[in-house]
């Protein structure tokens, strides 16, 4: 949002999104780029203070994830939902869902602080290399999330369920690139509003990513338990999303 806030001057932008996450705005907008710096000079206390957000936002994160996938499979499921219930039931595996990969990110981000001593040419392959298999790793588990809300069942049993699907290809495979050329189209659109509309093209973007995001989401949950046999059925695609 910041690096949306300070942008001056016109910017276009496209990005592919994936079904792994909860949607919103920031979607379907390819966010101006700040530079990367990789200086690890920081003020002294700094790394204890970031540390301790880092932790506190994915746990929030995970929470509010929880919360939403679980409440989006109940409203398709019998048309009422209580989010805190969800946050209590699926907390858990949406945690470990959600820290594992930032950890990751984390501890590729301190190993490239370290080596990469060509900022140019050697950042550009190592980015490049990382979306490469941040896109090959989500394809793989992007069902696991709504098979945890689906089924009722732990991260492993769904973890597992969502590699079988990707292994066998198919319409899971037909999905993930459908719904990554359907956000690449919209974030050519969505990104030159957010971006370059002062004040107003954001809130527009954060009403209307919300409400595109939450429908995408709905569209997958369908999808997931029409694709899975052990996950109930969610009705006909005719239903409304919202009852």
């Amino acid at each position: 949002m910041l690096a949306v806030l300070t942008h001056d001057g016109v910017y276009f932008g496209v990005t592919f999104g994936t079904p792994f996450s909860p949607g919103s705005v920031w979607e379907f907008v390819a966010a101006p780029n700040t530079g990367v710096n990789l200086s690890p000079g920081v003020p002294v206390g700094t790394e204890a203070r970031l540390v301790v957000l880092g932790v506190v936002a994915i746990v929030v994160k995970s929470l509010l994830a929880a919360g939403y996938f679980g409440s989006l499979a109940d409203q398709l499921k019998r048309g009422e939902f209580e989010f805190f219930d969800n946050v209590r039931a699926h907390g858990v595996p949406f945690l470990v869902l959600t820290a594992v990969p930032s950890l990751i990110v984390f501890g590729g981000a301190l190993a490239l602080m370290g080596t990469v001593r060509n900022p140019g040419t050697e950042l550009f392959v190592v980015v490049a290399l990382s979306a490469v298999a941040y896109f090959v790793a989500t394809y793989f588990v992007y069902a696991t999330p709504y098979l945890i809300v689906l089924r009722d069942v732990g991260l492993f049993d769904a973890l597992r369920a969502s590699v079988s699907f990707a292994v066998g290809g198919g319409a899971y495979f037909s999905y993930f690139l459908k719904y990554g050329a359907l956000v690449l189209g919209i974030s050519f659109f969505a990104t030159i509003l957010v971006v370059n509309v002062p004040g107003i093209g954001l809130l527009v973007g954060v009403l209307g990513g919300g409400l595109l995001g939450l429908a995408l989401n709905a569209t997958t949950m369908r999808f997931v338990a029409d694709i899975d046999s052990a996950s109930p059925s969610l009705g006909s695609w005719d239903d409304d999303v919202m009852v």
